[in-house]
């Protein structure tokens, strides 16, 4: 997987989880909250980081010192 699709797919989920924190709705918040509480989608949104992060460093795994390598570090962290 190009690191350009991990970068995409890590913004998608980063802004989705946290663009209830900006505007506050008690429902979207409350949905968060559920997602932070259950375990299992814990479990399964770590997983698929994991998997994600395999993928994006089977193809790039060197650090480099640009913005690419920031995003290899990113992976790394996953």
């Amino acid at each position: 997987m190009p690191l350009s699709s991990f970068a995409l797919i890590l913004g998608v989920v980063s802004y989705t989880l946290g663009f209830p924190l900006i505007f506050g709705d008690k429902d979207a918040v409350a949905w968060r909250k559920s997602i932070v509480k259950s375990e299992s989608s814990l479990r399964f949104l770590g997983l698929t980081f994991a998997v994600l992060s395999v993928l994006a460093l089977k193809k790039q795994w060197h650090f480099t010192p640009d913005a690419e390598g920031l995003l290899v570090i990113l992976a790394w962290v996953s």
